[in-house]
């Protein structure tokens, strides 16, 4: 363990340095340089999220395996809320997620470390952006666990596409339960004021989760070094989008590399416990680690209509007994629409 967060100690170091000395020679006086088409102004964002596993060449499944989000965003009217707030964001969610043990090819539950799972759900968040380089989302969601989610069906038919084992075990996954959720997320930088030619950020980022799905509570550390926008208008926060060319983004694009650390406190986690609220939750549910340890490091790139992001995450063991830690790769691709 000591040399595996030794080695992710190292590629975050290297990675912040590289992104350092990249902005840190001087800038290009603007007067020198040919005109550019800038085209930020636009209303509406679709996004996909895919993450997996095996995008990491583990060759492997296990733990959470595969997740795909489907997300469109668009800029809204911001509520009076004084002159603090600069823009306001609504983003409508549809995603599911699929868990598998480390014996993924096994039926025999004495085997499995972990419930095979799956969980689907639809979500809408209202993200708050406020001028002094701070960031509010507030969300809420329906879903649910088990075999409603449909999780079994995808992973079969992909496996099946791929040309790929089969996985076994699915009847052992957890029981149905519907679920609401609602969370929070607020983000402030270290550095009230807004900059649009800063080539650093340091902020605080803390997040809760209640629901009869997930109950969690973690903080953390975002470190971003590169070309990036203020909180507004950065891709990393959904805020590319705008209603007036005053809340557009300003640069013609963004490029920067992130580190962020997290600490995660768990009450509850239905992947793994089944439903909180049924009596027989499934035939295989484990105790979960109360502290779970993430981090994600990768880049941003958004220009014009698109943003691509590819982001490394490690986890900690989530479960009692669990085998190993997981790592997985979360790859992201945004397409703007309805200019102005």
């Amino acid at each position: 363990m000591r040399k595996l967060y030794g080695q992710l100690t190292a590629v975050c170091g290297i990675i912040l340095l590289s992104g350092l000395s990249a902005v840190a020679q001087p800038l290009v006086e603007e007067d020198s340089m040919p005109p550019r088409i800038i085209r930020n102004h636009f209303r509406h964002e679709s996004l996909i999220i895919s993450d997996n596993d095996n995008y990491v060449l583990q060759l492997r499944d296990g733990y959470y395996t595969n997740g795909l989000m489907l997300r469109f965003s668009h800029a809204a009217t911001a509520k009076p809320g004084g002159n603090r707030l600069a823009k306001a964001v609504h983003s409508y969610e549809l995603g599911q997620h699929i868990f598998n043990p480390v014996r993924f090819d096994s039926l025999n539950i004495a085997t499995q470390d972990r419930p095979f799972a799956g969980y689907l759900y639809g979500r809408f968040s209202r993200q708050l952006f406020y001028k002094h380089n701070a960031y509010l989302q507030l969300s809420g969601s329906l879903g649910v666990v088990g075999p409603a989610s449909g999780a079994k069906q995808v992973q079969r038919w992909y496996h099946s596409a791929i040309g790929i084992y089969d996985v076994q075990g699915w009847s052992n996954q957890v029981k149905n339960e519907f679920h609401v959720q609602g969370s929070v997320q607020y983000v402030r930088s270290f550095w009230q004021k807004a900059q649009q030619q800063r080539r650093y950020d340091i902020a605080t980022v803390t997040e809760a989760n209640l629901g009869n799905a997930f109950v969690n509570a973690q903080a953390g550390l975002l470190l971003r070094a590169g070309l990036m926008e203020a909180y507004q208008n950065s891709a990393h926060f959904n805020g590319r989008v705008s209603r007036k060319g005053a809340d557009a983004p300003v640069h013609h694009k963004e490029f920067y590399y992130f580190v962020q650390p997290t600490l995660q406190w768990q009450g509850y986690n239905a992947s793994l416990q089944g439903g909180m609220l049924r009596s027989n939750k499934g035939p295989k549910t484990v105790a979960i680690e109360p502290w779970v340890w993430q981090v994600q490091t990768g880049f941003k790139l958004a220009q014009n209509r698109w943003t691509l992001g590819m982001h490394y995450v490690y986890r900690s063991k989530q479960a009692v007994g669990q085998q190993r830690s997981e790592k997985f790769l979360s790859i992201q691709i945004a397409y703007r629409t309805g200019g102005y």
